[in-house]
């Protein structure tokens, strides 16, 4: 995947962009499609990522081969793109969801006494 281009919900384009003149990661294309898909072009590899978060679950698809149980993995030498931290603050891990629940004043529930009055 030498080329690409992103087009908007209208079909026109948004950008396009090619492997030839890029130099380092800091060239990569890095597009956050809604809160759970993002989609990223690295460079200068030319290589297609697909990020997927969804509620809990978490998985990174790259062209090419996919190691078995590295789903999202530690970003390495490419660097962690830059919709990485959105992905996760819009759809918490389970463990983050536990230290937030943990960390919040719990809210009483149920009904409220009745106050006690004198009638005479």
């Amino acid at each position: 995947t030498d080329k690409g281009v992103q087009y908007d919900h209208k079909g026109k384009i948004v950008r396009t962009w090619s492997v030839k003149g890029s130099a380092s990661v800091a060239d990569s294309v890095e597009v956050l499609l809604d809160q759970n898909l993002a989609f990223r072009h690295r460079m200068p590899e030319g290589v297609a990522e697909v990020w997927l978060a969804c509620n809990t679950v978490r998985h990174a698809l790259v062209a090419g081969y996919n190691a078995p149980k590295k789903v999202w993995g530690e970003p390495g030498d490419q660097g962690a793109p830059g919709f990485l931290a959105e992905l996760n603050e819009r759809n918490p891990t389970a463990d983050t969801i536990a230290q937030r629940a943990a960390a919040s004043p719990s809210k009483r529930r149920g009904k409220a006494k009745a106050k006690e009055t004198d009638v005479a």
